[in-house]
């Protein structure tokens, strides 16, 4: 519900709605679940518009409430995903994958007829996976597919020399990788008669170059396995889903297993593999390290990094419309501080934190190299102490 107010007449904060000038824009064609998108709300605040609480989608309200509480500290939970929000996010990410998806020839749009399809296809995506690292996708394709024409199977791989790998390599660089691949595939063929375990743990533990993020990916994609597959892709796609900000690998706060957790619970769990590759793809193509595609984005609406975004574009069109109205009100006058949440069993409350300059040091300090990875350090949240959240980076558009 959207509510007048003229000047002179203040709602209270239950309303939590103001109409400063203008008219506010077609709402029904809007909505989105019963409540306005958050850039229907950005829309509106821009009219002089502040949406009542009802209106407002719950992660835009959370990310509101962030900003405008005890000067955004809150709790952990803060960063928890909904468990209602992970089948929709499954099911938008996995149809607008099969609409966008890139042709790849290490990609299967059938399902395997047999076991032996199966285990080609785990050799294919094993070996597009070790020159995918730390290589772009366009130079691979080529290299790729002259690859599967020279050894179309682990067994035909298995039988070539040294030398023939390193010369299909050369332009690839990182020979080590070529050596790697050789050998494991000379391991699968003298140890488990030419085929790939199915499961993650036992490609790790089995096959030598085989680490955690390689094996969910042949698990998932070749054998329907239900496993997460972590890259880097993968990582910041879960991080802005969250909004947590610990740079993976750099952390010993539990950044990483938060990680993988959130990762292995998303899985679609009836098509797995397909669901690794949206996922790949979703950070190799739309939520890039800068300057992420956020308005194309198939998860926006269930994205609380995005909803910080928003949030934050929010207050400042609410605040221009009001100083074009002269009435002096803001998304953040719906909002009253509570007390800093107190430390356990201490029962003093904590410090207000300092300016975002500060904090950014702090985080710079703390981390070294890796904060470059995180990019902009969230104005309002750092990890402080053992207490506090994992800490929000919010990369904007």
């Amino acid at each position: 519900m959207l509510t007048r107010w003229t000047r002179g007449r203040r709602p209270s904060n239950q309303a939590c709605s103001l109409w400063l000038r203008g008219q506010p824009p077609s709402v029904a064609a809007r909505r989105q679940g019963g409540t306005m998108t958050g850039e229907a709300v950005v829309a509106t605040a821009a009219g002089g518009v502040v949406t009542d609480i009802e209106e407002t989608p719950p992660l835009l309200l959370r990310a509101m409430r962030r900003l405008h509480v005890d000067g955004g500290r809150h709790p952990v939970d803060y960063h928890s995903m909904d468990a209602e929000s992970i089948g929709p996010i499954r099911s938008d990410l996995l149809a607008w994958y099969y609409e966008k998806r890139r042709a790849l020839p290490w990609r299967f749009t059938t399902p395997a007829a047999d076991g032996e399809e199966q285990n080609r296809r785990a050799y294919a995506v094993w070996v597009s996976e070790i020159m995918l690292q730390q290589t772009k996708v366009a130079t691979v394709v080529d290299f790729f597919v002259r690859w599967m024409r020279k050894w179309p199977t682990v067994e035909a791989l298995a039988g070539a020399s040294l030398e023939e790998v390193n010369e299909m390599w050369k332009g690839l660089g990182y020979y080590s990788r070529a050596r790697r691949l050789l050998a494991g595939a000379q391991h699968v063929v003298g140890k488990h008669g030419g085929r790939l375990p199915s499961t993650a743990a036992e490609l790790r533990a089995e096959i030598p170059g085989v680490g955690e993020y390689t094996a969910g990916a042949i698990s998932s994609i070749a054998f329907g396995r239900v496993e997460p597959a972590v890259d880097g892709n993968v990582v910041r796609v879960v991080t802005r889903l969250r909004a947590v900000g610990v740079p993976y690998g750099a952390s010993s706060r539990g950044g990483d297993r938060s990680i993988a957790e959130t990762a292995r619970a998303l899985v679609d769990p009836d098509q797995p593999g397909d669901f690794n590759q949206a996922m790949m793809e979703l950070g190799a193509t739309v939520c890039t390290p800068q300057r992420p595609l956020c308005d194309g984005c198939p998860v926006r609406h269930h994205c609380l990094a995005n909803a910080e975004r928003l949030a934050a574009a929010a207050e400042s069109a609410a605040a221009a419309a009001a100083d074009q109205s002269g009435v002096k009100s803001t998304v953040s006058d719906f909002f009253k501080p509570t007390p800093a949440a107190s430390t356990r069993g201490g029962g003093q409350k904590r410090k207000s934190p300092g300016g975002a300059e500060a904090r950014a040091a702090a985080w710079k300090a703390k981390y070294g190299s890796a904060f470059e990875l995180a990019a902009e350090v969230c104005s309002t949240c750092l990890p402080l102490d053992g207490e506090a959240c994992l800490g929000s980076v919010t990369i904007y558009p």
